[in-house]
């Protein structure tokens, strides 16, 4: 399975139209909540990993979605900011909503999700 390679936008407003998003990103970049609405999820960069991204919203670079699934100790996830790869693991849990969501954080940071 290939490594899935991530990385973030500039923090934006929630008002801002998508015609201005789209702008910012190349078109073969796709929004990793695109990719995980399909499973019924979206996803987020959390902790420590969103100071360093600047913006807590996941976008797809390449590779395979599928890594979300696996157990964290087989995950291949980097997230890409500043020319400088981060190593990642997504941990699946519900939000206050009980939505189902995937949260990128530091193999480092406590990867509970209470």
């Amino acid at each position: 399975m290939k490594q899935l390679r991530i990385t973030t936008t500039s923090p934006h407003s929630m008002f801002s139209s998508s015609d201005e998003l789209r702008t910012e990103l190349p078109t073969e970049i796709g929004e990793i909540t695109g990719e995980l609405k399909n499973k019924g999820a979206s996803a987020y960069i959390d902790g420590e990993a969103e100071s360093l991204a600047g913006f807590d919203i996941p976008v797809i670079l390449d590779g395979d979605i599928g890594q979300v699934d696996l157990p964290i100790e087989e995950q291949d996830i980097v997230m890409l900011i500043d020319g400088v790869a981060h190593k990642l693991v997504a941990i699946l849990h519900n939000n206050w909503c009980n939505e189902p969501q995937y949260l990128f954080r530091l193999p480092t940071e406590d990867l509970s999700t209470e």
